[in-house]
């Protein structure tokens, strides 16, 4: 039994995470699918960024949307399991994003407004996992 009642904020927060990051499975779809044609369309700096990312970056990608949008899930469910799939995420997420941020050249490409998404992408998985500990240390989560 719970020992303390679950938040009336909790599954709206947890569907919109759950939407957040069916977002994120999207877009590593997008990106991995796209043809050599629509590489080729965009501006030179940018065909350079993606055609150099290494295939554990895509990996690490993967880990962090698909791990985000799993344990969301899970959290929705009131599972306690959630937690490492959202662990997984917040590994994938960081590493991904570090080496967007600091070992490729996108803040040159795309200016330094490139740190606010990535920023913002680790926050919320950072906080989704906190969300998680939180459900499972009050017992709302089982």
């Amino acid at each position: 039994m719970s020992t303390h009642p679950i938040p009336k904020w909790f599954k709206p927060v947890v569907i919109i995470a759950l939407l957040w990051n069916l977002i994120g499975v999207i877009n590593f779809f997008i990106q991995v699918n796209l043809s050599e044609e629509a590489i080729a369309a965009l501006p030179e700096a940018e065909q350079a960024l993606m055609n150099s990312t290494p295939l554990w970056s895509l990996v690490a990608f993967a880990i962090g949307v698909f791990g985000g949008a799993i344990g969301s899930l899970g959290l929705l469910i009131q599972k306690k399991w959630a937690f490492y799939p959202l662990l997984l995420s917040l590994v994938g997420v960081v590493a991904q994003m570090t080496y967007w941020l600091f070992f490729t050249k996108a803040v040159e490409v795309y200016g330094s407004g490139n740190y606010t998404m990535p920023v913002l992408i680790i926050l919320v998985a950072f906080s989704l996992l906190r969300l998680a500990k939180n459900g499972i240390k009050k017992e709302y989560l089982n």
